[in-house]
């Protein structure tokens, strides 16, 4: 696997359409993180030329890095990614997208007193309730309640909560999957206010 990763990205990083590159090259970033090859994951992440990508993607290696418990490596990776965030136009979607990211790579760094504090500033926007779920991971009780509840109020995709819920509060988590498989034909539907609100409740 990744001998065919390592070509992908070679032939990936030679490639004249940088919009296509970029996207491609985050996508493979992290590929390198899941393989747990963090060295190279670095290496494909800083080739990576739009800063808020850049950003989004060092992040996520942070995130990385703290799941293997080299603490130190990831709140340097944080730092450099909440910089570059910050370099961003002030206040646009892509900002707030890559400081979203900031937010989960601080709690999973082990600073939930500033990822808290940096996931409540944000907007209402898509990674908005993913950044609020990955600081309730990391939180307790009844923070941790709060800060999910919060999550799937600002998420227009709260499925792709699921995961951070049911390794948060498991019992809220079978309640909702219950509510959807009850009530909906396409359990993958992402805007069922029901069901959400049903999440809510169970917290």
């Amino acid at each position: 696997a990744e001998e065919l990763l390592r070509q992908a990205t070679d032939i990936t990083a030679s490639r004249p359409d940088m919009e296509f590159r970029d996207i491609a090259l985050s996508e493979q970033t992290q590929a390198w993180i899941r393989l747990g090859n963090l060295q190279r994951a670095e290496e494909t992440g800083r080739v990576i030329g739009p800063v808020q990508e850049r950003s989004r993607t060092l992040a996520i290696l942070a995130v990385g890095h703290a799941r293997t418990g080299d603490l130190g490596r990831a709140r340097e990776l944080t730092r450099e990614a909440e910089v570059l965030a910050r370099s961003c136009r002030n206040g646009t979607y892509w900002q707030h997208r890559s400081l979203a990211s900031v937010a989960a790579a601080l709690a999973a760094s082990g600073d939930l007193v500033q990822a808290d504090k940096l996931a409540m500033s944000l907007p209402a926007l898509p990674d908005h309730g993913t950044a609020l779920a990955s600081v309730a991971e990391s939180s307790s009780a009844p923070r941790a309640q709060q800060l999910m509840a919060q999550a799937l109020a600002n998420s227009t995709h709260y499925t792709d909560l699921l995961p951070s819920l049911a390794r948060t509060v498991p019992e809220a988590t079978s309640t909702a999957i219950g509510q959807i498989l009850q009530d909906q034909d396409d359990p993958l539907d992402a805007s069922y206010p029901q069901a959400r609100q049903v999440a809510r409740d169970a917290l």
